[in-house]
């Protein structure tokens, strides 16, 4: 069963002339690429909850850390999670990239303006958290 909250996103995105992939085994996730100022382009995927009423929003590849760069990156997550308020910053192991993260309780009415809003908010703040992971 397809997801209430994604296709009203995608609806939404798709009448805003963004371009978007729907993903997910029940087209649950969207991913779409937003300019950066530092950073260049930044992917998120987005995925959202199978009740509709919430939403992850990630980024994909932002940074990836050397393996020796582990320590280093913890200390800047933890930086970054001190000085901007709403997203979370971690270090994801499995491919050693720093993720910003933003989690959001949505409305499955009003889905789509309220999650392009997140994705400008967390660009904007992962494009300024940029200059200190590089």
């Amino acid at each position: 069963m397809e997801n209430a909250a994604a296709k009203r996103t995608a609806e939404y995105f798709e009448k805003q002339g963004l371009h978007f992939e729907r993903v997910g085994a029940s087209k649950e996730g969207i991913i779409s690429t937003f300019s950066a100022q530092n950073a260049g382009n930044i992917k998120l995927l987005m995925v959202f909850d199978p009740d509709a009423e919430g939403v992850r929003i990630r980024t994909v590849g932002l940074f990836k850390v050397p393996e020796d760069g582990k320590e280093k990156a913890y200390r800047i997550c933890n930086e970054m999670n001190c000085r901007f308020r709403w997203i979370k910053f971690y270090l994801d192991e499995s491919d050693n990239t720093i993720i910003a993260q933003d989690d959001a309780v949505i409305d499955p009415e009003t889905c789509g303006s309220e999650v392009l809003r997140c994705c400008a908010q967390l660009t904007k703040i992962a494009d300024s958290a940029f200059p200190l992971i590089e």
